[in-house]
């Protein structure tokens, strides 16, 4: 099964998307039918020529049929999975990838949690001792662990309200580690620790010491649950599809990198020395994970230009203020001033004056000098593109907080902005994760029953599309 989807903003600076097919195909999924699908599935929807970028997961075929997309111009952009990624990162870095053999992992105590989870699961005994014993020792919440800036190893601690006691307005049920959904194994580590108390204590009523945690083992969970936190959060605002996430894609690797930390001279991450051996391998491979070519050493075009278009993020301060960050923000910068002006193929028009730059003074105190005073020459008249005068004057304005919706700043300031608009709109509507996609499976479900039913392929395939786009239909 194969489903597209289609996102776009529409006039009113709305984010959009539709269930363009979803197609049961009995041929195999390699890369060269995949594309043939792709297009057809473009071509029936008249979309040929609107199509901008394919964002897929990771799968070699598929990456396949968006790489020769691209090669025969179908495309512009071949965005791959963020969630996907980090998915695929984690998972790794809990097997112990990267790793040396002699090195511990965490993966023979997440084996055996799982497996303890499924026992508890599936003992009606275990299971309902578990849900008495949550009335006389409620589940606490998990507090958010160490800041970035503080350098010490602490264990998830209990947030009480003033009571002493975390609400919980229902008992609560061990999850299982299911692999292949994003940010689950987090989950399942955050549920068991919000459940430790009562956990022990039902084990002890049963009588089921061998299913018992160490105190080493819980240190364990409670700094893997730190260390898993910021990825989870990441995997869940780049899911989203309410507002733009293909620009928050950079800004937010970039800050996973920086979460990991600094290394020492032998390549030991300085902010969790004080970790379990096992858990600071768990960073080591989630760092040359995140640093592999194919994943996010370097942003792709999509999601540089991307960045630069949306207002929280357009003037890339989450780069630093090193040199290499300068260099970096300039040169992908430059790339968009030149995309931008061959999109528009406009002839300078726009008279502006321009002055020559002084030395950064910061260099000259760096190397121990006395600060230089720069005659400044004349200013000078040169002609730009009205595009180019549009991202000077754009790139003046503040960036606008996190939470803020930057579709209804464009709304206010589309007039002002025209040219830039346009490729906002164009850039902005492309999704960071193919979890929009991913969605129309559990929304098929709903609609096809998995009880034996005499429905064809094709028939389902339009019930689908009635139910997923019921939206646009007319009332």
């Amino acid at each position: 099964m194969q489903a597209y989807t289609a996102h776009y903003i529409n006039a009113d600076w709305e984010l959009k998307s539709i269930v363009l097919a979803l197609h049961h195909t009995t041929e195999s999924h390699t890369g060269e039918n995949l594309k043939a699908l792709f297009t057809y599935v473009t071509e029936k929807w008249k979309a040929s020529d609107k199509a901008i970028a394919a964002t897929t997961d990771g799968a070699a075929n598929i990456l396949k049929a968006a790489r020769e997309l691209k090669e025969e111009h179908l495309i512009d952009e071949q965005v791959r999975c963020a969630c996907h990624t980090i998915h695929l990162c984690v998972t790794q870095a809990l097997e112990g990838k990267h790793i040396p053999e002699a090195e511990p992992t965490v993966a023979p105590l997440l084996r055996r949690i799982r497996k303890l989870v499924s026992d508890v699961r599936d003992s009606g005994v275990a299971a309902q001792e578990l849900m008495a014993m949550q009335v006389a020792h409620p589940a606490v919440y998990v507090e958010q662990l160490i800041r970035d800036e503080e350098a010490k190893a602490m264990a998830a601690e209990e947030m009480l309200d003033d009571d002493g006691r975390a609400p919980s307005p229902s008992r609560l049920k061990l999850l299982r580690d299911v692999c292949t959904r994003w940010g689950r194994t987090y989950d399942c580590l955050t549920r068991l620790l919000q459940l430790r108390v009562p956990f022990e204590a039902a084990l002890e009523k049963i009588h089921h010491n061998d299913w018992r945690l160490t105190d080493a083992d819980w240190t364990v969970v409670s700094q893997l649950v730190c260390v898993l936190r910021p990825f989870a959060n990441v995997t869940k605002t780049l899911a989203g599809e309410k507002s733009p996430t293909i620009s928050l894609v950079w800004p937010k690797i970039s800050a996973l990198f920086a979460f990991l930390g600094p290394r020492d001279d032998q390549g030991r991450f300085t902010k969790y020395l004080a970790y379990e051996p096992a858990v600071q391998n768990v960073v080591r491979s989630l760092f040359v994970g995140l640093s592999l070519d194919d994943r996010f050493a370097k942003p792709g075009r999509a999601q540089q230009f991307a960045a630069l278009l949306d207002p929280r993020t357009h003037r890339l301060g989450f780069l630093g203020h090193e040199r290499r960050a300068q260099r970096e923000r300039d040169d992908v910068i430059d790339q968009f001033v030149q995309y931008a002006r061959q999109f528009y193929d406009d002839a300078p028009s726009v008279e502006v004056e321009a002055d020559d730059e002084q030395m950064d003074q910061s260099a000259e105190e760096h190397l121990g000098l006395e600060p230089v005073e720069v005659k400044r020459a004349a200013p000078c008249r040169v002609l730009e593109t009205p595009v180019e005068h549009e991202w000077r004057e754009y790139f003046k304005e503040p960036e606008i907080i996190d939470s803020a919706n930057p579709l209804l700043w464009w709304k206010e300031h589309e007039s002002k902005f025209p040219k830039l608009a346009q490729l906002a709109k164009r850039y902005l509507c492309i999704p960071a994760s193919s979890a929009p996609s991913e969605r129309t499976f559990f929304n098929m479900n709903i609609v096809v029953s998995k009880r034996p039913a005499r429905l064809l392929p094709a028939r389902a395939e339009r019930l689908c599309l009635l139910r997923l786009n019921r939206e646009y239909l007319p009332q």
